[in-house]
């Protein structure tokens, strides 16, 4: 794997605190993939099954959830180093409720659900990383809920 590739996932949450020559090793064994986007080129569509885990290396994604109506929701922009959907990715359906899209021209790296098992079994940091960072998107779409429901601005 390249070096500039393995330096930009160990920014990642995920792999947040794993040294270096443990995270090239632990993906060595495993076969990530890396993708190149254009700027408005949709990664997922709402709908789809979510099969990998997805971190963005370069550029920004935008989750959106859209309605039958045709209204639109702007969920969460993902920066580079961010990972996408890690929640979803762990629930029994594994369907995404967003459409994601790319905001500008993004590279991502994406890992299978399998390997990213095997990746915390074998690093208990890795482990400790994704329960924290499910966490994490559980407390902000709580928090985007709560702010949705709010009827007036003075509210907002």
């Amino acid at each position: 794997m390249e070096n500039r590739i393995l330096i930009a996932v160990s920014q990642s949450p995920i792999f947040k605190n794993v040294e270096i020559l443990d995270l090239q090793e632990l993906l060595g064994s495993f076969i990530p993939t890396i993708k190149e986007y254009k700027k408005n080129e949709i990664i997922k569509a709402q709908g789809t099954k979510l099969e990998e885990l997805i971190i963005v290396l370069d550029g920004k994604l935008k989750a959106r959830m859209d309605s039958a109506d045709g209204k639109s929701i702007g969920m969460e922009e993902f920066s580079p180093y961010m990972s996408v959907a890690i929640s979803i990715l762990f629930s029994p359906k594994k369907i995404l409720p967003v459409t994601l899209f790319t905001v500008e021209n993004s590279e991502i790296f994406c890992m299978s659900i399998d390997s990213i098992i095997k990746c915390g079994m074998q690093n208990r940091q890795i482990f400790q990383n994704i329960l924290c960072n499910m966490s994490e998107r559980v407390s902000f779409l709580s928090n985007k809920i709560k702010f949705l429901q709010l009827s007036t601005i003075r509210q907002k």
